[in-house]
């Protein structure tokens, strides 16, 4: 009891601290390598949020075990808010379910920001075999067909898989070293289909290389507005929006928590940065820590869903 006093006093101080952070440069952690849609969010964001919390918001890259690394420094953080983390559908939503995690994100993270969301495709090789979903699904009904992907657990698997359970139909998956080789191989034929980020493949399917079957979002792509969404094709089940946030480890005052959220929420309306985003076919999504939290915790009940579906077990 003799420590009561102390923490007593440590409690009452936080709404203070708070109120004078941040005092000193913020480190936004990007699991991944620099460039790509993941760094660059960060960067874009960090830039204009520094501005109104008044302190320099420094993107630092820690690639590494699909994400878990950077992340799990984020989760081993000082509680104080001078650490985020952006954080997405792989390494805070399906990790989980084919690796040991370092980190436990329930116990050990939580939801600031909620950034944006993308649009995946379904292509395949424009040979004038499959014009259609309905081709695609009748030939998927009379021969296995094989997908890529650039690795376990990645979206593009996991977009397949939850095809494949709401098709009915069971697919083969490829697995190659990133996107770009995994898109090659569809072109050449090599593979029969991928599901991929609507900006990755539009110049594709303007050349006349690939053709696209559908969209996994809500609504059409912006990029790619002639190609239905899966919904629209009367499969309701087939939504995939990939997404992407940031978080901090869990114990962080929520004053601090708010005053992030809110920086961010202002940076997010820039004009600059949604034109950017718009260009990227990124969809800006904002709102408090607890939509990203709901929204974190209705994708790992997804893809739990997904995973037990397609069999897979590799822990």
């Amino acid at each position: 009891m003799k420590h009561l006093p102390i923490v007593l006093a440590c409690l009452a101080c936080t709404p203070a601290i708070a109120q004078d952070y941040p005092t000193r440069p913020i480190r936004l952690i990007v699991p991944t390598a620099p460039g790509g849609s993941f760094d660059m969010i960060s960067r874009l964001l960090a830039e204009e949020a520094g501005k109104s919390l008044g302190q320099t918001i420094v993107v630092e890259n820690r690639p590494g075990a699909n994400g878990n690394i950077g992340m799990d420094s984020v989760a081993k953080s000082d509680k104080d808010g001078y650490m985020l983390g952006n954080c997405a559908i792989g390494v805070c939503s399906v990790n989980s379910l084919f690796y040991k995690m370092p980190f436990d994100f329930e116990r050990e993270l939580t939801p600031v920001f909620w950034t944006t969301s993308l649009t995946n495709m379904l292509v395949v090789k424009n040979d004038g075999k499959i014009k259609t979903l309905d081709d695609f699904i009748a030939l998927a009904r009379s021969r296995e067909l094989n997908y890529g992907s650039s690795g376990l657990g990645s979206a593009h698997h996991m977009s397949s898989e939850l095809l494949s359970k709401e098709l009915g139909i069971r697919f083969q998956h490829v697995a190659y070293r990133g996107a770009a080789p995994a898109l090659t191989a569809v072109i050449a034929g090599e593979i029969d289909f991928m599901i991929e980020n609507v900006s990755s493949v539009v110049g594709y399917l303007e050349s006349g290389q690939l053709t696209g079957l559908g969209v996994t979002s809500l609504k059409r792509s912006a990029m790619a507005p002639t190609i239905p969404t899966f919904a629209e094709q009367g499969y309701k089940g087939v939504i995939v929006e990939p997404w992407f946030g940031f978080v901090a480890a869990a114990g962080t005052p929520p004053e601090i928590v708010t005053k992030l959220n809110q920086a961010f929420n202002h940076a997010l309306q820039s004009q600059k940065i949604r034109d950017r985003f718009r260009d990227m076919d990124l969809t800006p999504e904002g709102g408090s820590p607890e939509r990203f939290g709901a929204h974190i915790r209705a994708e790992q009940a997804k893809w739990k869903s997904t995973v037990s579906a397609a069999g897979i077990t590799v822990k």
